[in-house]
């Protein structure tokens, strides 16, 4: 058992904010851990709900509770206040309202310690109270799993979902390389600018084939649903090129960020609405441009129809928009034709003004109907 003045061998961080409904079985899963040499830290980022009392509940019946209290200020500076008060060797990562295998950490740190590695990665269940549902979920290449990989050689795991509680990692390894998270407002998307730095950074990681953490989908207030923070996502990249760039192996590191790129960017504008969706995609379209003039613009990862899409943001973002949002678009995508291009294109001539200024009607057409043919044949392979 540890003290507070030894350093225990796994801290495990727990944001928290307004989660009273799950909070204590997360608590309760952490706090009875097989292995004892833990200490817990709970970050509170200004909750209104009973989430403070309940944690204070913990802290007064167990000396390894340790409480962080803070104005709500987002998910990334309630990480980084984690981060630097925790004490352990390793850092584990539990969301409150998520719950744990009773054997996670032992598990886990026998891992990291026997394989000397910076990370352990693993896999989980989605879990689900409606029902009590709870499916296994294999985040974990198999092919690389149950053995030390080097992650840059290794390039799958960037490609994974981030999923930043399935790993544990070593703190001496996250100081040292500057490890830390966006502290952007909110809870805005900061584990995937976390997932790339560890991945980018560590010369050995372990993947095992292991499930500990529960992982809940039915909690409504959770942030993965907001429909908010139309920017987010390129904060996150932003922050993921200016760390690649001060390592030692950017050039290979900035194929798989462009192919980072693509992933992320699509699935923000698919989850947004219309103005939402336009303002996004014209910041794309800079970006894109931006890429081209100074060498980033690199397609090595991409499939030749994640190539196509791009390169129609890259040029005409006007056209990709209309590929989602007019009406008649899937007909489009279906027929690919100029005759039903000139049918649609001249009903929403008002809504484009701005973009149709620079080119013709018909190069527009012609563009738009090509894009639609070369996206309806990749579709159909």
């Amino acid at each position: 058992m540890t003290t507070r003045n030894s350093a225990p061998k796994v801290s495990i961080l727990v944001p928290i904010f307004n989660v009273e409904k799950y909070l204590r079985r997360c608590l309760d899963s952490v706090a009875n851990q097989s292995l004892k040499d833990i200490e817990i830290v709970c970050i509170d980022d200004g909750s209104t709900d009973s989430s403070p009392e309940i944690i204070q509940s913990y802290a007064k019946k167990d000396s390894r509770f340790t409480v962080i209290t803070k104005k709500n200020s987002g998910y990334g500076d309630s990480m980084n206040k984690g981060l630097e008060k925790a004490r352990g060797e390793y850092i584990g990562i539990v969301e409150s309202d998520d719950w744990v295998d009773t054997d996670m950490f032992e598990s886990l740190y026998s891992i990291a310690t026997k394989n000397k590695v910076d990370v352990v990665k693993s896999n989980f269940y989605f879990y689900s109270g409606t029902g009590d549902t709870n499916k296994k979920f294999q985040l974990v290449n198999r092919v690389d799993s149950e053995k030390i990989i080097n992650p840059i050689e290794t390039n799958s795991v960037f490609f994974s979902m981030p999923a930043i509680w399935t790993g544990f990692y070593k703190k001496s390894f996250l100081n040292r390389n500057s490890i830390a998270f966006l502290p952007t407002p909110g809870a805005s998307y900061q584990d995937t600018g976390f997932n790339f730095k560890v991945w980018a950074s560590a010369k050995k990681a372990y993947l095992t084939n292991n499930a500990y953490l529960h992982y809940r989908i039915d909690n409504d207030n959770s942030s993965v649903k907001s429909k908010g923070k139309i920017f987010a996502v390129v904060d996150e990249m932003t922050d993921m090129y200016r760390f690649a760039k001060e390592t030692k192996h950017f050039e290979q590191l900035k194929p798989i960020l462009f192919q980072r790129k693509y992933e992320i960017y699509m699935w923000n504008y698919g989850r947004l609405t219309s103005g939402a969706a336009r303002e996004f995609i014209t910041h794309v379209n800079r970006e894109l441009k931006s890429d081209k003039e100074n060498g980033l613009y690199d397609t090595t990862l991409l499939t030749r129809k994640e190539k196509t899409l791009f390169n129609l943001i890259a040029t005409s973002p006007s056209l990709f928009y209309l590929l989602k949002f007019t009406t008649g678009s899937k007909k489009l995508l279906k027929r690919g034709t100029k005759k039903v291009a000139r049918t649609v294109l001249p009903a929403h001539h008002s809504l484009h003004k701005h973009q149709m200024a620079a080119a013709s009607m018909t190069d527009k057409i012609d563009n738009l109907s090509y894009h639609i043919d070369v996206i309806t044949r990749l579709n159909k392979k």
